[in-house]
């Protein structure tokens, strides 16, 4: 598949108009306690800011709707690939070599983009941990992360790593996220929402 289609646990379908793919910045989320403003921030193991995205697809048919339902009441998270790259900045510290992006990579291929200090990596997808110089090793799936081994010592400076690659979010769909949009003729058309999960 490639990207104008969308993955949703078993089911597929072309990418609708009006798709939308949105960050939700966690650390701008503001609460208050007794008048005291507190600003929440996650972050994950690297230190890295945490953004979850919501997921809106329009134009879904009955037919298709029944299917992700119904394996939605099944699994409580699923699987979602819509073929978007996403960007990640990671900081090296002068003595990690191994380092995991946030989501899993939505398999071997595209190959992701992996630059240090603004030179590019040679990437290889593979189970390996002993990369060359100039080389990473990356794979799609370790405890839920894409996990990316350097041939170099990324040195300690901020934000000296940079990766691209095609993300499998884990996403929930909750109660309220199926909502009838319209009729076309006789088919029922509905507005899907997705939440990422983790």
């Amino acid at each position: 598949m490639a990207e104008g289609t969308i993955l949703i646990g078993s089911s597929s379908l072309e990418t609708p108009q009006g798709y939308t793919h949105e960050p939700i910045k966690l650390e701008s989320d503001e609460f208050s306690i007794n008048g005291t403003m507190l600003t929440t921030r996650i972050v994950t193991a690297e230190n890295q800011p945490k953004d979850k995205y919501t997921f809106i697809v329009n134009g879904i048919t009955n037919s298709l709707m029944y299917d992700i339902k119904a394996e939605a009441r099944k699994i409580g998270n699923l699987d979602y690939i819509d073929y978007i790259q996403i960007v990640e900045v990671l900081s090296g510290d002068g003595a990690t070599t191994t380092f995991y992006t946030q989501r899993r990579m939505s398999g071997a291929t595209p190959l992701p983009v992996v630059t240090l200090g603004g030179d590019s990596k040679i990437v290889t997808v593979s189970d390996l941990t002993n990369p060359a110089a100039g080389n990473v090793y990356a794979k799609a799936d370790v405890s839920g992360r894409a996990r990316f081994i350097f041939g170099d010592i990324p040195p300690a400076v901020n934000n000296n790593i940079v990766i691209r690659y095609e993300p499998k979010y884990y996403v929930r769909i909750p109660d309220n996220g199926f909502k009838e949009s319209g009729i076309i003729g006789t088919v029922r058309n509905y507005t899907l929402i997705c939440k990422e999960a983790k």
